[in-house]
């Protein structure tokens, strides 16, 4: 009996775009939740958890019987310290009050980010499939899945890629803006999930004026159509104040408190070229460009580059190849993040992680043009092959697509491309390397064998809170053993007890001292990829910490760090 409903469905999942957007779907959110495994906890994986486990216990208190307190007792649930917008901290808090024993305490949580990324990909999909075919859009996704960052991204406990995919789905739907109410109601729905994830949500109110501008026809139909936009962000932004209770619970003064986290938030050290840029000293403009160029696949960028010349060759966006408007959009949500990035005093640190938001309508104009070159290709040449050889074809540029994930992996966030002669080349010219801490994990094993309740543990260039993990599938931290910042090295009491440290390869957070251990002292264990030093565990003696010269900082501000040479910055001086 269910033969003949088999051809049935399979029929209908190949004429419903969004049954097939669905799948995809399903099979992105499984290898996000498999793969990322792979990866351990980022630096502020636990400062984002704990605030987060508030709003779980809370939650699961509806079904559980356990006491919490009650969402109104509001500065439990949102205290006094500057924070980021919570949507992140909401739904992390949901899946872990759902699924903490089948995931673990951080699995539970990442698994809301993944949640949105692969979402991203479902929408992704949903509108290139028919404007370039299911073919196209399946290659466009597999350009997705080849860039290693974005696996770490879509994983890790962490808003960026949850503003990401927030962004891409925002721009979507502002291709509803002509719907009526229902696409009006969209638009804010989308704006208020971006503008409740992080700041850069701000990014997309400028794009919507444009928009809504530009879908007018004479001054007055667009003067009307800017003030729908404007009714929409401003219903946004009330929406989120109002909704988020850590803006008023004493306002304005949360609101300051805030304000003031924001802008004193992005003094994070960055060695750029081999030169360290921190305090007020901030990298130089072209910074998101050239990370855009070097820390993504080249089969990532370089189509919607091509892309950008034959429309200006072109002279502008046309209908047919070009899609137009559509397409328009997609542009300027790509290269506003980017413009902004590239601003004088705007944050630049932590390689693409703060231009995640670019890269969602990148991946969609790289896709259109990929889906050109292979029409183009299919009509010159590949009619003379067999129609089996046709369909094995696009599905073995796929994996050929997505063969820099699958060679670097779990190694994602150390990706640097052949333009840089990779990890090496990228050491070797002055870059940082695994600067989030998803690698430090696979230190632990060692530490369980050295280390026991009471020791201390320096955490230099990844100064996370160290945590044990649930049942992740990472190697738990010993149970007992204080973690703090490697700057306090001479000051830890080291009678009664072993002190060790964990470097990491953020070298722009490395001190003197930190370098005088790399040199001196022999690494108990190392994390390393193709050779190159990632993470290090050291055990720091009284004696060596004796023999520490004067506390001193030679690394002047926007000057060259240890070592000085271009050719060996970020490595260690040879023993």
């Amino acid at each position: 009996m269910n033969s003949g409903h088999s051809p049935r469905f399979a029929r209908l999942v190949r004429e419903s775009v969004f049954l097939q957007a669905a799948f995809v779907f399903v099979v992105a959110l499984a290898l996000l939740v498999c793969l990322g495994r792979g990866f351990g906890p980022y630096w502020d994986s636990w400062n984002f958890f704990f605030p987060t486990e508030k709003f779980s216990l809370w939650i699961s208190s509806w079904w559980d019987g356990n006491p919490a307190p009650p969402i109104t007792e509001w500065r439990h649930y949102f205290p006094e310290e500057p924070r980021h917008p919570p949507l992140m901290e909401w739904g992390a808090a949901l899946c872990h009050a759902l699924f903490k024993r089948e995931l673990g305490d951080l699995g539970s949580c990442r698994l809301f980010i993944s949640i949105f990324a692969a979402l991203w990909c479902a929408a992704m999909y949903l509108f290139t499939a028919p404007r370039v075919g299911k073919g196209a859009a399946l290659l466009g996704l597999a350009l997705l899945a080849g860039s290693p960052r974005f696996w770490v991204d879509a994983v890790i406990l962490n808003i960026d890629g949850l503003m990401a995919a927030t962004y891409g789905l925002a721009l979507l739907a502002f291709l509803k803006w002509d719907k009526g109410a229902r696409g009006k109601l969209l638009v804010f729905g989308a704006l208020v999930l971006a503008l409740l994830t992080k700041l850069q949500g701000l990014f997309l109110i400028p794009i919507l004026f444009a928009w809504a501008a530009s879908r007018g026809v004479g001054a007055g139909p667009r003067i009307r159509q800017a003030g729908m936009a404007c009714s929409v962000a401003i219903a946004a932004l009330a929406g989120v104040f109002l909704i988020w209770p850590a803006m008023w619970i004493d306002f304005p003064s949360d609101l300051l408190r805030y304000l003031r986290f924001i802008t004193r938030h992005s003094n994070v050290p960055v060695l750029y070229f081999g030169t360290l840029y921190k305090g007020d000293s901030v990298p130089p403009w072209h910074y998101p460009w050239v990370f855009t160029a070097i820390a993504l696949p080249l089969a990532f960028w370089v189509p919607s580059l091509v892309r950008g010349i034959r429309i200006l060759v072109g002279r502008g966006f046309r209908p047919g190849n070009f899609q137009g408007a559509d397409e328009a959009l997609l542009w300027v949500g790509m290269l506003f993040p980017l413009l902004v990035s590239s601003m004088p005093q705007a944050p630049k640190y932590d390689g693409v992680r703060l231009l995640l938001p670019a890269y969602a309508p990148m991946a969609i104009l790289s896709t259109l043009e990929v889906a050109a070159w292979w029409k183009a290709i299919e009509a010159r040449g590949l009619q003379r092959i067999s129609s089996g050889l046709r369909k094995a074809l696009p599905a073995t540029v796929g994996l050929l697509l997505a063969l820099p994930t699958v060679r670097i992996y779990p190694y994602n966030l150390v990706y640097y491309s052949p333009l840089v002669g990779g990890v090496t080349g990228a050491r070797k010219l002055g870059f940082e390397l695994d600067f989030l801490g998803v690698s430090m994990h696979q230190l632990n094993p060692k530490l369980q064998e050295v280390a026991r309740a009471g020791d201390i543990l320096l955490l230099a260039g990844c100064n996370a809170l160290v945590a044990e993990s649930g049942p992740e599938g990472w190697p738990a931290v010993p149970r007992g053993i204080r973690s703090i910042d490697f700057k306090l090295v001479r000051e830890v009491p080291y009678k009664g007890r072993s002190v060790f440290a964990i470097l990491s390869s953020r070298y722009g957070d490395l001190t003197p001292e930190a370098w005088l251990v790399l040199e001196k002292v022999p690494p108990l264990a190392t994390v390393t990829y193709r050779g190159e030093r990632l993470f290090s565990l050291h055990r720091i003696t009284e004696e060596f910490v004796r023999s520490l010269p004067p506390p001193s900082d030679p690394f002047p501000v926007g000057g060259p760090s240890a070592p000085p040479s271009k050719d060996t910055a970020g490595s260690p001086p040879a023993p």
